[in-house]
């Protein structure tokens, strides 16, 4: 297989009649190798490279968060883990070489398990660039924005879906909360004219320094993992804020990815079924969410978020079980012919 970029596979992306599964994993792998590889997005790499960066990588990862666990296991009751011994002494176990991918991965290594995810950023992918924006709708300028971009591909996506519906200008900005994550995904993006600004989500200062103009695409995956509660993530607070500082630039063929998510109240803490429908009819929160944030408030019982799990998420128009969305294992991923089909099932 001949040597490819990730210049190369969003090429291959935006230029081929159809978007092949095959066609968005190519792009995924070349993308995460040239991340973690500080290479630049137009270094080629072969198909054996991006596997090893890949694997060591993800292998790295798993084994720093069993260190971590241990290490927590045998600190004592009255004593904090210090993260820094932690991570200074899992250092010290590797060999030269993997000190040099672990100081590379290491100040992004949640945003690399979410990238790392191949079934997951598969579908996100997918679902954005399967959007259809009308051609009559289609202005000049694609503004697209991704809240919580982390290492910013799914800004990827977004340059496929204008690049495919034939908008002249992209103008694509990710707004990242952590310092080093937004300073590695700028340097990396820059090549791709990708902005990506060190700003908090939730803030309304944050969209008034964003550019004016009518929003093409929003993507938002800013949502905790299945299990976990809504107070871990801002995908409400994210929603909301937008909503409230720039609804006049929503236009009718905007992009929302993921464009519903469900979400129910802990099954471990209440008897009866407690579901929230979040999504650009209700702008991602709903009267009866609303009211319940504001009633659990008021009688002191802190925040509703923290008793709340996403269930079931809007993807290819399909509502899939949060749960299942990455059914396969990234290994298998590597795999060119791997197809949706499981999707069929829910």
């Amino acid at each position: 297989m001949k040597d490819f970029s990730t210049r190369d596979a969003l090429e291959e992306l935006s230029d081929s009649k159809e978007v092949a599964d095959s066609a968005i994993i190519r792009m995924i792998y070349a993308y995460y190798a040239n991340y973690v590889h500080w290479s630049g997005p137009e270094f080629s790499l072969g198909f054996d490279q991006m596997r090893d960066i890949y694997e060591q990588s993800q292998e790295l990862l798993g084994s720093f968060q069993s260190f971590c666990q241990f290490a927590v296991k045998t600190t004592a009751p009255n004593q904090k883990p210090n993260q820094r011994e932690i991570v200074a002494e899992f250092v010290s176990t590797l060999p030269p070489q993997k000190q040099k991918l672990w100081h590379s991965i290491y100040p992004v290594r949640y945003q690399l398990r979410m990238l790392g995810d191949i079934g997951a950023t598969l579908l996100m992918i997918s679902d954005i660039v399967s959007r259809n924006i009308a051609s009559s709708d289609a202005q000049e300028e694609f503004f697209g924005v991704d809240l919580g971009t982390g290492t910013g591909i799914l800004l990827a996506g977004q340059e496929v879906l204008a690049r495919r519906h034939g908008f002249r200008t992209r103008i694509l900005h990710g707004i990242e909360m952590d310092d080093a994550v937004a300073s590695k995904t700028r340097e990396f993006c820059h090549k791709l004219w990708y902005v990506i600004h060190q700003w908090d989500t939730t803030q309304a200062k944050t969209w008034s320094a964003l550019p004016y103009k009518p929003l093409t695409c929003i993507t938002n995956e800013n949502i905790p993992a299945a299990n976990e509660t809504m107070d871990r993530e801002p995908f409400i607070q994210n929603m909301w804020i937008l909503w409230n500082t720039r609804r006049d630039l929503i236009q009718p063929h905007t992009a929302f990815v993921p464009d519903e998510l469900e979400i129910v109240k802990n099954p471990a803490t209440t008897e009866t079924e407690v579901r929230y429908i979040c999504s650009p009819k209700n702008w991602f929160y709903p009267d009866d969410l609303r009211d319940d944030v504001g009633a659990f408030d008021r009688a002191g019982l802190g925040s509703l978020y923290k008793y709340l799990i996403p269930d079931r998420i809007k993807l290819w128009g399909t509502k899939v079980p949060l749960k299942l969305v990455s059914p396969m294992g990234a290994e298998r991923m590597w795999v060119f012919g791997y197809q949706r089909s499981f999707l069929s099932r829910f």
